[in-house]
């Protein structure tokens, strides 16, 4: 065999027997590091053939030796040198990372438009809901946050800046101020966002969410239209109990990319609140509301109360108010927490399906007897509208 033959054989076999070579010295990280759920061994005997055959391929795909690292180091090489995106992340300038899923690169294109119909649904759903609740007594406010790429379209990669055009925030936000959903209905946060960041960096560069900046900013814009409308009052000297503090660690997009440890780290600004005398965490009997703790317990409802607070606020919320900006030690915890007597946090998400509908509602009404329901919506799931119920259009037929 000459040496052109010998070279790519050679090459071959140690390209395939690196990896069994490095499982019998217990190199490498073991296959738990690499997955949550790992594929067990396929028991021959009690399986037709295609079903074994299948098994083993799933087998060997999660047990492959030196699957974590040949993962991470074609994700360093395609991600961090060649700055190509994956089907979830965009790989931005200067090391920052911005979530790609829930359509939100088709959506910054200008790809993902809403319909009319779908645009009169929303506004259905809104008014709807808005009219229920004030029947009981309660204020509604619906939220939006907008994505990190909305707010810092100037760390986008070069092809994605040029190409960006109005989506789907600015007609949802056009179509409530038209059918008469103004101030006192709907916050838009972007405008205290892009102010901020002449001040702040808002989002973590390596993450989906808001910074600590970010939440207080996005916090104070929310008490201030609860203020002017004499529907709440803040908390007097409620800067002075918000601690943050600055720690260097990967945000959830390297995760997503497999590169952990491999991607320059930022540091995060994220805040706790300091409790006071009369400010403790307490119950809330939405915990027992199954469709609310069917997930993992770190999602479950929680509650905080302050007795020199006043009025009581029910929070339907993603990740950007329960994690976003958040100390670990916070206990999800959002800044908004303390200007109120009870505060109840609702994780009203899951994947993008939002759990908040007419029973949900009636069970907060029924348990919580809030003044004010706010409704948090994440920029990338304006896909799906609060959803509709026949109860609610009832109040509003002509």
């Amino acid at each position: 065999m000459d040496c052109c033959k010998l070279v790519p054989f050679v090459g071959l076999c140690l390209a395939l027997g690196t990896p069994f070579a490095a499982r019998l010295l217990k190199l490498g990280a073991p296959p738990e590091q690499a997955m949550q759920t790992l594929a067990t061994w396929p028991s021959w005997h009690k399986l037709s053939l295609p079903q074994y055959l299948t098994g083993l391929d799933q087998w060997i795909d999660h047990h492959y030796p030196l699957r974590l690292e040949i993962i991470r180091y074609h994700s360093y090489f395609k991600h961090r040198l060649l700055k190509a995106p994956s089907n979830w992340v965009v790989v931005g300038d200067g090391g920052w990372l911005f979530y790609a899923g829930n359509s939100t690169t088709e959506d910054l294109l200008g790809q993902d438009r809403f319909s009319e119909a779908e645009l009169a649904h929303w506004v259905q759903a809104v008014r709807g809901r808005r009219a229920w609740l004030e029947q009981h007594g309660v204020h509604h406010l619906l939220v939006i946050a907008p994505n990190k790429s909305t707010i810092y379209p100037e760390a986008l990669p070069a092809l994605l800046r040029l190409q960006r055009k109005p989506g789907k925030f600015d007609q949802l936000m056009a179509a409530l101020h038209q059918a008469g959903l103004g101030d006192d209905a709907v916050v838009d946060l972007r405008p205290r966002l892009l102010a901020e960041k002449a001040r702040h960096i808002c989002y973590w560069p390596t993450d989906s969410h808001w910074n600590a900046e970010g939440l207080l900013a996005a916090s104070d814009e929310i008490m201030g239209r609860l203020a002017a409308s004499g529907l709440a009052k803040p908390h007097p000297e409620y800067h002075a109990l918000y601690r943050i503090e600055h720690v260097r660690r990967d945000g959830d997009c390297v995760g997503i990319l497999a590169m952990t440890g491999l991607w320059p780290a930022f540091d995060f600004s994220q805040v706790s609140i300091q409790p006071t005398a009369d400010s403790r965490m307490s119950k809330t009997t939405l915990s027992e509301v199954s469709r609310l703790t069917d997930f993992s317990p770190s999602v479950y409802p929680i509650a905080f109360e302050r007795d020199s607070g006043q009025g009581r606020l029910v929070l339907l919320c993603d990740s950007f108010f329960r994690v976003g900006g958040l100390a670990p030690g916070s206990l999800g915890l959002p800044p908004l927490s303390i200007h109120f007597k009870r505060f109840v946090s609702v994780w009203n998400w899951y994947d993008a399906q939002n759990l908040a509908d007419f029973p949900i509602l009636e069970e907060i009404v029924a348990r919580e007897h809030p003044d004010i329901v706010i409704e948090q919506f994440t920029e990338r799931y304006l896909r799906t509208p609060p959803p509709d119920h026949p109860e609610f259009q009832k109040l509003l037929a002509p």
